[in-house]
């Protein structure tokens, strides 16, 4: 099975940020859960549904909800309460529920299966096939290396990469040069999108722990 098209960037998040084979997340849970609601309020800032003003969250009114459940639920939420909160304070309470969206969207383009361990074992999510699973850090070395045409979406899965510290994923002779190439395709984001990164580094900053090995 390979991905027919580019996937949503919460989707490619949480694919980076869980092993190809066994499905074990490799950040702690706090980090991958601020991770996925930033990107998803990233994919709504890229389809034109929010803007960011000063960094706060605005929803962008249209006549009818997008098709994407995750979408729909977020702008319920954003669109529910009578002020506009931080960016940060978005990402944190985002974080403790927008995990289940995410891996329900990949489970629903088969592209993650549950699975257990047996009859009474622990509940996980794994990649349908490695190849879609380690896609996104492929992606991202051939990008280091070969200096291709940037786009947001590729700019901003970097930054949460390197936010989230699984630069070290990325397999590479040298991890100062992959890492070097991360932070170099963030430089040229957006204002609005470097506001999300730095909301999102503020969450992963005061969280306990940084990644599971």
């Amino acid at each position: 099975m390979t991905a027919p098209r580019r996937l949503p960037l919460a989707d490619e998040f949480w694919l980076f940020a869980h092993h190809d084979y066994s499905g074990r997340p490799l950040c702690a849970a706090p980090i991958l859960g601020a991770g996925l609601a930033s990107c998803v309020l990233a994919e709504l800032w890229m389809a034109s549904l929010v803007n960011v003003a000063q960094g706060r969250v605005v929803v962008v009114p249209r006549p009818a909800p997008p098709n994407d459940p995750v979408w729909q639920s977020t702008l319920q939420e954003l669109a529910a309460q009578p002020v506009s909160y931080p960016l940060r304070e978005w990402i944190s309470h985002l974080a403790r529920s927008v995990g289940s969206g995410v891996t329900a969207r990949l489970i629903d383009a088969n592209l993650v299966e549950e699975v257990r361990s047996g009859p009474f074992g622990r509940r996980k999510y794994v990649a349908s096939d490695p190849a879609v699973g380690s896609s996104p850090a492929i992606m991202l070395n051939h990008m280091i290396e070969n200096a291709g045409r940037l786009d947001y979406q590729t700019a901003l899965l970097a930054g949460h990469v390197l936010i989230a510290g699984l630069d070290s994923e990325i397999v590479s002779p040298d991890p100062a040069v992959t890492r070097n190439g991360l932070r170099a395709m963030v430089r040229d984001l957006p204002p609005d999108l470097l506001s999300v990164l730095s909301a999102l580094q503020s969450v992963v900053s005061a969280a306990p722990l940084r990644v599971n090995r």
